[in-house]
């Protein structure tokens, strides 16, 4: 019965309170759980959609990445194709710098001349090799670039005898033409050549230098001389005597070169060359 106003009423225990509240309690759990189940479910609809329009926004930008570079493969290839490559401009750049060939012979410098052509795949191929050696001897080396399509380089071509390209003439620093080296060769030929070109200019230097023309003169033969003119006649002979001597020593001093390939001036007793021609160098 239910308690009226002014009745004493008992009290009951905790677990009798808690019983008698069960219909509540089960009310409000029951209600409970749907409403976390339809949080986490709205929840759950919200990632998968932030996911989707992620994966989405990736796929745009690879796609648009990969039409991008095919564009750009087409320009660089396009590009490639209007515009002289890479080892064409290194070519014609060495050329514009190049030795004057007035110099080559007479400034106590060895020279590596080079005959190429625009066409000539060899000599594209041999473009950064010289590129590089210009860096490494330019202070001991002349280096020279002739276009052999260029006509106003005729002149040089027929003086180095010039017939097929790349040429590459390897000269002394007194002029003499040691050897050409035709077509692609190791980079190792050409750095032990021009170390021995450099090699030959020094040991001429020194041995100049320290040559002693009374010891050449005792390796001439005496001519008689009569007593009126001994004076004068000695002293003439003292004076080419000791020219022939300077020269003998340099050709003594000289080491051949370790790779020889054309020896165009293999006929001609003087393989010195005079140049008075200039390379053109907008070739």
């Amino acid at each position: 019965d239910e308690p009226k106003f002014g009745d004493v009423v008992p009290l009951k225990p905790p677990s009798q309170q808690l019983n008698g509240n069960k219909n509540d309690d089960s009310l409000f759990s029951m209600s409970s759980p749907s409403s976390t189940t339809a949080t986490t479910f709205g929840t759950d609809n919200s990632n998968e959609n932030d996911t989707n329009l992620l994966l989405q926004t990736r796929k745009r930008r690879n796609i648009t990445v990969a039409v991008l570079s095919i564009l750009l493969a087409l320009f660089n290839y396009a590009w490639q194709w209007t515009h002289p490559v890479t080892p064409i401009q290194l070519l014609a750049t060495m050329q514009q710098q190049s030795t004057e060939v007035s110099l080559v012979g007479r400034n106590n410098k060895p020279t590596v001349m080079d005959f190429w052509a625009p066409w000539c795949e060899n000599c594209k191929y041999m473009a950064p090799t010289l590129y590089q050696m210009e860096q490494t001897y330019s202070d001991k080396v002349n280096f020279v670039m002739v276009n052999g399509d260029d006509p106003d380089n005729w002149p040089l071509i027929e003086a180095l005898k010039v017939d097929a390209i790349p040429h590459m003439a390897m000269i002394e620093a007194d002029g003499t033409v040691d050897t050409a080296l035709i077509g692609p060769v190791p980079k190792e030929w050409l750095v032990r050549d021009i170390e021995t070109l450099i090699e030959n200019t020094n040991d001429v230097v020194d041995t100049t230098q320290g040559s002693s023309n009374t010891q050449c003169l005792q390796s001439q033969p005496q001519e008689k001389l009569n007593n009126d003119d001994k004076n004068n006649e000695q002293n003439s002979y003292t004076s080419s005597s000791s020219v022939m001597c300077a020269a003998d020593n340099k050709n003594n001093a000289k080491k051949p070169l370790p790779y020889q390939m054309l020896d165009v001036f293999a006929n001609q007793q003087d393989r010195k060359i005079q140049l008075n021609v200039n390379v053109n160098s907008n070739g």
